[in-house]
């Protein structure tokens, strides 16, 4: 085992695994799937208030992750930091995104708040021991170990997150819906988008509903990278790196093929509102990274 330190930036995406060959831009292709349509961007929300969370590993030598919260709702924001202030970062192996959502429990019940919040996590202070192959949720615990021990592994009321090192695998659990005037009634089918980014360009996007789960998979064939072997799988390529991706909602979809590796390439994510052009789109995340 060898110890990596989670740093690089979206700019240049210096990834294990050599995902990327240079700091410099490089020309993007893309092979869509079928449910993918333009890659449309939109102008995120000017959140009102923000705060950071410092946030510990589990052990001294692991750092501290810094994540910034940013929120309309200051009252809710100020909720969301005094409880990841309470916590330590734990990652775990696991063997797919799949299995663990059985025991996802969030930071926040639906009931607690309809306010979205954005989050920008900066990992240049965290590092941890992880073997190339292998997958890992990122796991939030209580720090009072006078208690038993309570895992949160969603982010809660998430519109957008950042991150300064790319994510391995991202599911996207949809809690927005809309409240309709002219029914008095919420709409939950078909009302939100969600669009994934690799730092340069949103190579992904698909329309939810109410309590959908999206689950974004990002892999590479671990015997030739250059070009496309996975037939059945979109793709994206930089630097000459063939990187697959494979998206299944409420975990309907292919399976893995024979001789993936998974790597970390999802840097950013938003969702949008269908119904309320004004207004944000919602979900929980759980996020994992690769060795």
């Amino acid at each position: 085992m060898k110890k990596n330190t989670l740093i690089g930036g979206v700019a240049c995406l210096a990834m294990s695994l050599m995902f990327f060959t240079s700091c410099k831009k490089e020309e993007i292709t893309s092979k869509k799937s079928v449910t993918s349509s333009e890659n449309q961007g939109m102008e995120m929300p000017d959140y009102k208030f923000s705060a950071v969370a410092k946030i510990p590993g589990e052990n001294p030598e692991n750092g501290f992750l810094n994540l910034k919260v940013s929120s309309n709702d200051e009252e809710y924001l100020k909720k969301y930091i005094a409880k990841l202030e309470q916590t330590k970062i734990v990652m775990t192996e696991v063997n797919s995104a799949e299995e663990d959502q059985k025991n996802v429990k969030p930071l926040f019940g639906e009931e607690e708040s309809t306010s979205s919040v954005a989050l920008d996590f900066n990992w240049d202070s965290f590092s941890f021991n992880r073997q190339k192959g292998k997958m890992y949720q990122i796991r939030i615990a209580s720090t009072d170990q006078s208690k038993s021990l309570v895992y949160y592994t969603a982010y809660s009321n998430v519109h957008q997150f950042n991150s300064s090192w790319g994510y391995a695998a991202v599911n996207a659990y949809c809690v927005y819906r809309y409240w309709d005037l002219s029914c008095l009634c919420y709409k939950n089918m078909n009302n939100s988008k969600w669009y994934f980014s690799n730092g340069q360009s949103y190579f992904y996007n698909q329309t939810m509903s109410y309590h959908d789960n999206l689950e974004m998979r990002i892999f590479q064939n671990s015997s030739n990278n250059t070009s496309p072997t996975y037939t059945n799988f979109p793709y994206f390529t930089i630097n000459g790196i063939v990187t697959y991706y494979r998206p299944r909602t409420n975990y309907t979809g292919p399976d893995m093929p024979a001789g993936y590796m998974d790597v970390t390439a999802i840097t950013s994510a938003y969702g949008s509102s269908l119904l309320d052009p004004f207004m944000p789109s919602y979900a929980n995340l759980t996020l994992y990274i690769a060795g």
